[in-house]
């Protein structure tokens, strides 16, 4: 767009009106360059991405707004972030759903249906293997077998534990552990055991 021409210089004026005028001319050019270039920067950023790109060398625009016409294009060039949506965890029935979902997916994920087909063989074969244990009601002394066959005879103080080997008996058999070695077996009267639940 072209300025507007120069109003013509009337004939009489001192020159200090004369370059007073001038500038209120060149002022005036200036703001409606300004303008045009506003409108067209308007119509402009309307476009879509393309044709802002092509808008860009436009004769009519101004350097100011012709950044502002670059900025908006690299603004429309960058993908969008994408925002992840978090649960709205207050709403009614909504926590509830989601807890049920979670304990779902965990039970039914691999690595604890793996836990449970080797663990719980294992565990099923480590509580009927678990031996139960006895407190001693009263000091005593008993001949117990130790693993490598020989005799030994131990006193017993009254509130120690032992492990049970059978307490079906009327006289259970009782062990002591010995270190590398394995348990060391007696039998004691069932009146000198008080079982441990």
């Amino acid at each position: 767009m072209r300025p507007p021409d120069p109003a013509p210089r009337p004939t009489g004026r001192r020159p200090d009106e004369a370059v007073r005028q001038a500038r209120a001319d060149a002022a005036a050019a200036e703001r409606a360059v300004a303008a045009a270039s506003a409108q067209r920067l308007k119509d402009c950023l309307a476009l879509s991405p393309a044709d802002r790109l092509s808008a860009l060398d436009d004769a009519d625009l101004v350097p100011a707004d012709r950044i502002i016409l670059r900025r908006s294009l690299e603004v429309s060039l960058v993908p969008e972030r994408r925002r992840i949506p978090l649960p709205r965890l207050w709403r009614r029935g909504r926590l509830a759903h989601r807890v049920r979902s979670t304990l779902v997916r965990l039970v039914l994920s691999p690595l604890t249906i793996g836990l449970i087909v080797v663990g719980g063989p294992w565990l099923a074969l480590s509580w009927q293997n678990t031996r139960p244990l006895a407190v001693l009601t009263q000091k005593g002394i008993a001949t117990f077998k130790r693993p490598d066959g020989r005799e030994e005879i131990i006193a017993l103080s009254q509130g120690s534990t032992v492990t049970v080997f059978d307490r079906t008996k009327a006289d259970p058999v009782i062990g002591i552990w010995y270190q590398r070695l394995g348990y060391a077996t007696a039998t004691v009267p069932r009146a000198a055991l008080r079982f441990v639940p």
